[in-house]
């Protein structure tokens, strides 16, 4: 049996059809919503990423532009330090064996000074620790950088930047020998470099986009020598190791790490620093950890807020389906009751106005199909009577039994004549009653010829009367019809 086929209340057919579509309704509305919305935090992240590491990077470049503009202050001196160092080479004939590096030190106020040979490699040098360093080993660029430099003659200032061996901050100038054996090296440093460096402080920046950027976790920030700016002690760890060579030596991009597993991004940001016109490569190497559980916990507390909005909805719009379903569903519960009134046989029961112009019209037709019925009945019952009245004024004996010959109705002269009463027919009585037994087997015969619709003639039979007595009779039968057609009886 199918839904429908139930016996089912309209108002609650009603109230679960209008509640299946406000369900769909509002799933697809906070889905829709919730994916938006969702979408929208996951492009707010991005872009607050795309933000920080754009705001890092132009913030070091100007960082590194003022840092520039400092460090060619000091030029000047150095190049009227490399004249007072040329004239000694040249003095010696080009031999900087003998030469005396000491003794040009002083002259020059304390400037480091380094020859370096046509392997790149320091021959002679101040700083004892640093004879013998080969930088086609250690600094591959900077040796490309030498050679470049080496068939030409001027001089190349470079940037104040941390010592390999020692971390501390010197400027370094070069200048080719005019014979082009060798190129002369100065190094110089100041007590004021630490302190005025120091003012234009990448942790600032490096705080600032902490600040703005909740999901940033973590920012350590590398030189190309692979040391931490701001902890001198860091090592870095062999995952770091390995990817700052990658970035220094095979694709100087950036590059990006997910960990799945601990739910953090690493960002490796390249700053490129590099400047054609210096040796020194000032380039920053700056490692963005993402905390990506931030923000799955926010779009978790996204999917609960929606599914509780949901759920709010789903219980304001049941409350406002079953208004409006019994709202809609009276009209219609009244028609039925006051139908159903009328159908238990109370015609004079009014049918009630009801609102809504279809069921309005719907229960005018009602009423006037109610009056023409009464009206129709009121005729059969006239007719009935007129019947009735002229069999009970027959000469002749007239009954009606049902299918099983069961006396169902009988006029006044069949009463005298078998000398029954009503009382006796409402008790029961059987048409095989008023005949004589040997004429009941033709008598069951001839009945069900009439209940099955065939035509009989009139038939002798002996009747017996209440008192037992019996009398000559003939007996017409024709079978008695409903309205579609069955026999019901004779």
């Amino acid at each position: 049996m199918g839904l429908f086929d139930r016996k089912i209340p309209f108002k609650y057919l009603l109230m679960g059809i209008i509640f299946l579509i406000v369900i769909v309704l509002v799933l697809t509305g906070i889905w829709m919503s919730y994916v938006n919305s969702s979408d929208n935090l996951r492009e707010n992240a991005y872009r607050l990423r795309t933000m920080t590491e754009s705001y890092i990077e132009n913030s070091f470049q100007l960082i590194d532009a003022g840092l520039k503009l400092y460090d060619t202050a000091y030029n000047h001196d150095m190049q009227e330090a490399f004249a007072v160092v040329m004239a000694e080479y040249n003095g010696t004939g080009g031999d900087p064996s003998r030469m005396d590096l000491e003794a040009l030190k002083t002259a020059i106020g304390g400037m480091d000074v380094y020859v370096i040979n046509e392997s790149c490699v320091i021959e002679y040098s101040t700083v004892p620790a640093d004879r013998g360093l080969d930088f086609a080993v250690i600094y591959p660029d900077f040796c490309i950088y030498l050679h470049e430099i080496r068939n030409t003659s001027g001089f190349y200032p470079d940037r104040v930047v941390r010592d390999w061996s020692t971390g501390t901050l010197t400027k370094y100038s070069y200048m080719p020998t005019s014979d082009h054996h060798y190129i002369l090296e100065l190094g110089l440093q100041s007590e004021y470099f630490e302190g005025e460096r120091k003012q234009p402080s990448y942790s600032v920046i490096v705080d600032e986009a902490r600040a703005f950027n909740p999901y940033l976790e973590e920012v350590l920030l590398f030189q190309k020598q692979k040391r931490l700016i701001g902890n001198k002690t860091y090592v870095p760890t062999p995952e770091d190791h390995a990817m700052l060579d990658y970035i220094l030596w095979e694709n100087r991009t950036s590059q990006e790490v997910r960990d799945t597993g601990q739910e953090r991004t690493v960002f490796w940001e390249v700053i490129d620093l590099r400047d054609p016109d210096y040796a020194a490569d000032m380039s920053i190497f700056a490692k963005l950890t993402y905390n990506d559980a931030l923000l799955s916990q926010e779009l978790a507390r996204l999917g609960v807020l929606h599914a509780f909005a949901g759920l709010l909805l789903l219980f304001f719009g049941a409350l406002v389906v079953i208004m409006v379903s019994r709202e809609l569903s009276r009209p219609i519960e009244q028609l039925v009751n006051d139908v159903n009134s009328v159908a238990s046989g109370d015609l004079d029961h009014a049918i009630r106005p009801v609102s809504g112009y279809e069921f309005s019209s719907l229960a005018e037709s009602i009423q006037v199909m109610v009056d023409r019925l009464k009206e129709q009945i009121r005729k059969c019952e006239i007719n009935e009577k007129r019947f009735m009245d002229l069999v009970q004024f027959l000469p002749q004996g007239v009954f009606e039994a049902d299918a099983e010959g069961n006396i169902t109705y009988a006029n006044r002269a069949a009463f005298d004549l078998f000398g029954y009463t009503q009382e006796d027919l409402e008790r029961g009585m059987n048409i095989l009653e008023a005949l004589a037994p040997e004429d009941h087997t033709r008598a069951k015969e001839t009945f069900m010829a009439v209940l099955q619709g065939k035509k009989t003639e009139g038939s002798e039979y002996s009747g017996v009367k209440k008192d037992g007595s019996t009398f000559p009779i003939i007996i017409y039968n024709t079978a008695r019809m409903v309205k579609d057609g069955t026999i019901t009886g004779s």
